[in-house]
């Protein structure tokens, strides 16, 4: 079968899946709230996907990206910062604002999504040339701004994982850009680690980071993995509806560390799917996620187009599709969240910056 088949039959499956879980749900007011940002990240990888020509002016899909990206940082920001930050205290007018809005942002949630975006805009100063018109230059200056308040924004969150995974995000992209750089900012980045090390202390960093805590949330995610096991095992080819993880833990295997805390999510993204999909639709994410990496992959060693824009957008993209593997080992914001459809639109973008190169590779040999 053709590479196009394989997509298609893994997106036929994720939507028979998602149809399931809406099916035997034991609680349709939770499968809403997590069955609709995924229907629109459904929509948003197959058009996207299905007609590169969207991506077409390239230079305007990454201005908008960066716009978006600055407006969410800007927005959730002010979301998610402590009433009594002192920003808030020092700038009454951000206070009035923070007073008068009714959007409520889980930290991780927001830190998942920036964690897709901010590598988007990251990529684009990274391979930036000289700008050639007012044009990319604004487009520069709007990825910049995103990036900055992106990254100032991302400690707010309070998202260790996150974080850790943006740092990882960007040694990542600049191995791509120029291995010597790469390597260079690696060994920088361990110098400084080592001296913040000594001079904080590896005790004071211990009690901070392994403490008695750590213990504690260790043995609170085992039993969160093993509850998730356990729901997978029992419903293997249908899942147990989308976003129902907590009330059917609840009802059925209740926590035992935290047994009045609320845990909407096992926590891990592979564990996650399956709790949800079904173990056919955790396969079929899988497989349209292992291809959304070749095609971006496949982009990045595409010569035709000579754009580094194109370049600079195809890195992201793998970036983001790696990083996402890394960080659903401890958490799964980026899938049981209400921004779950940026995760689609990466994935679709990856395709069609793939499909855009092959287009533009023969169309120049005929």
């Amino acid at each position: 079968m053709s590479e196009r088949s394989w997509q298609y039959i893994g997106l036929a499956v994720i939507v028979l899946m998602t149809a399931v879980g809406f099916a035997v749900t034991p609680d349709m007011t939770y499968s809403l709230v997590a069955g609709v940002p995924l229907i629109i990240g459904l929509l948003l990888y197959w058009a996207t996907s299905r007609f590169p020509r969207l991506t077409r002016d390239l230079a305007l899909a990454a201005g908008l990206i960066s716009l978006g990206t600055l407006a969410l940082s800007l927005v959730a920001g002010l979301a998610i910062i402590p009433t009594d930050h002192t920003l808030l205290r020092s700038i009454p007018p951000l206070a009035w604002l923070k007073a008068q809005m009714p959007l409520e942002l889980n930290g991780n949630v927001v830190a998942a999504a920036l964690l897709l975006l901010i590598p988007l805009s990251l990529a684009q100063l990274l391979w930036a040339r000289k700008p050639s018109s007012w044009r990319d230059g604004l487009r520069l200056l709007l990825a910049l701004l995103a990036v900055c308040i992106a990254v100032a924004v991302m400690p707010l969150t309070q998202s260790q994982a996150a974080i850790a995974a943006l740092a990882v995000t960007v040694i990542l992209l600049l191995l791509l850009r120029s291995l010597r750089i790469g390597l260079a900012m690696v060994g920088v980045g361990a110098l400084a680690a080592l001296v913040l090390v000594l001079a904080t202390g590896w005790d004071t960093i211990a009690r901070r980071y392994l403490g008695e805590w750590t213990g504690i949330r260790l043995a609170v995610r085992t039993e969160i993995y093993h509850r998730a096991l356990l729901l997978i095992a029992n419903y293997p080819l249908t899942g147990v509806g989308l976003g129902c993880f907590e009330p059917t833990v609840r009802e059925l295997y209740p926590l035992f560390y935290m047994p009045g805390a609320t845990q909407t999510s096992s926590h891990n993204l592979i564990l996650q799917v399956a709790v949800d999909l079904g173990i056919p639709g955790l396969l079929a994410y899988l497989l349209l996620l292992g291809h959304a990496i070749r095609a971006a992959i496949l982009a990045i060693r595409e010569k035709a187009t000579q754009s580094p824009l194109h370049t600079a957008l195809a890195s992201a993209c793998l970036v983001c599709l790696v990083t996402l593997l890394l960080h659903g080992l401890l958490d799964c914001a980026q899938w049981a969240n209400k921004l779950r459809f940026l995760t689609w639109g990466a994935m679709g973008l990856a395709v069609a910056l793939q499909r855009f190169g092959d287009a533009h590779r023969l169309a120049k040999t005929q």
